[in-house]
Parts: C-alpha cells; sequence; structure tokens
C-alpha cells in the first residue's frame, strides 16, 4: 500500500483536498445546527432569554433601532444612515 503513495506523491494532495473538503462540510452542519436564535423587534417578539435591555447583543441594538424609528418617523435603516452621515 504504502508503494502505491511513494510511487504517485499527488495522491497525497487529492487526499489533503478531500479531508479539507470534508471538514468544511462538518463545520458547516454543526454551524447551521447551532444557529443562534433570530428575532425581530418590529414584530414585537420579546428579547431571546439572556439578553440585557440596553448591552451590547444585536438583539438590543435591533431594538433601540426599531425604537429610534418609530420616534424619528421612518425605517430603522433610514435612522442608521441618517445618523452615520451626521
Amino acid at each position: 500500500m504504502s508503494n502505491v503513495f511513494s510511487k504517485r506523491p499527488w495522491l497525497w494532495v487529492i487526499i489533503a483536498f478531500l479531508v479539507l473538503i470534508g471538514s468544511w462540510l462538518v463545520l458547516f452542519k454543526l454551524a447551521l445546527g447551532n444557529r443562534p436564535q433570530s428575532y425581530d423587534p418590529r414584530k414585537g417578539e420579546t428579547y431571546p432569554e439572556g439578553v440585557v435591555p440596553g448591552s451590547g447583543h444585536p438583539a438590543a441594538q435591533m431594538e433601540k433601532a426599531a425604537a429610534d424609528a418609530a420616534e424619528h418617523g421612518g425605517s430603522a435603516a433610514e435612522v442608521e444612515t441618517k445618523e452615520e452621515a451626521q
């Protein structure tokens, strides 16, 4: 068996790429299976468990952007764009 690999060293490269592709597939499968909980404050959803209002968590930041948008009339994306322009 080792005689096959010593005569054809390019097979090691093929095996290495197959291992690399296989590990990426496993990584993506694990990441998709353990996705964080989605949250949309515009639909009136409550915070995901463990999120503190006013914290740096993305869900809390989305809540602030939605509140600012409601206050100023417009969408959260428009309010963020206006703040960046200033």
